[in-house]
């Protein structure tokens, strides 16, 4: 996020210390944006209940507490995970069937805030994110794992190498991000996603010309995982938000140097 943005830290699980920050930051007609999560489904299995304390309570209290002290907008970054998996975009009012436990814990976590805020709509902005990809991201996503194979000259084989998903990088998320509390967005669900499909070894194949290697160098499993398919349509923050048409964009020139 950008300098215009000021981070929070405190313990999600307990509501108390929550109220105290919101209070001390006098949220009054201000913006909160809720990124904190445990994310990947690896993260997630391996601590349940960790997860579901920060993943699905974390997002409860935060936003009561936000709503008590009279925020303006409450933002939930959710996961596109939840969706029923489908051959075409997925909109906003597409069926959910979430695909794992983390997906599970978000929609959970979606239902709860939109019931807090039942009476106050307006003030809760749920963004359904899709595929994330740069250099250095997390060990367990494709970018950290392209990018310690770089590092250490590694001919890894990537995984379901003909998935197709709909990737941004995290500067384009959070630009969009800001960009929609900027025009002051209306309350309810966005996609955030380019609403372009992409195939797994395609992406690698440019992030590996990007590092100067050929874009060959891994070997691909040429074969799909149990959702083949994943991607957006974004027709509606885009109508809701002049201006956002570059964001919603994978730029390989975004990317951070690995």
């Amino acid at each position: 996020m950008s300098k215009n943005s000021l981070s929070a830290n405190f313990e999600l699980s307990d509501y108390q210390e929550i109220d105290k920050w919101c209070e001390q930051t006098e949220l009054e007609n201000e913006a909160v944006v809720h990124l904190a999560a445990i994310v990947g489904e690896s993260q997630v299995i391996s601590n349940p209940e960790l997860a579901r304390k920060v993943n699905v309570l974390g997002a409860i209290h935060f936003a009561q507490a936000a709503l008590d002290r009279g925020v303006k907008k409450f933002v939930f970054a959710s996961t596109a995970h939840i969706y029923e998996p489908s051959p075409g975009a997925l909109s906003e009012n597409c069926n959910k069937k979430p695909q794992s436990l983390y997906a599970e814990m978000k929609n959970e976590a979606e239902e709860a805030i939109l019931e807090i805020y039942k009476s106050s709509l307006d003030k809760a902005v749920i963004l359904r994110i899709f595929s994330v990809l740069d250099f250095c991201t997390k060990p367990y996503t494709l970018g950290g794992l392209i990018t310690q194979a770089i590092k250490n000259r590694e001919r890894i084989q990537i995984n379901n190498a003909l998935d197709q998903r709909d990737f941004l990088t995290p500067k384009s998320i959070a630009q969009t991000i800001e960009k929609c509390l900027e025009s002051e967005i209306a309350g309810g669900i966005y996609n955030i996603c380019s609403g372009r499909p992409r195939t797994v070894k395609e992406v690698a194949g440019e992030m590996l010309v990007k590092a100067g290697l050929p874009e060959n160098w891994f070997q691909y499993e040429q074969e799909n995982s149990r959702v083949p398919i994943l991607y957006g349509d974004s027709s509606k923050i885009k109508n809701a938000v002049p201006g956002l048409e570059q964001l919603l964009r994978l730029n390989l020139s975004d990317f951070h140097t690995y």
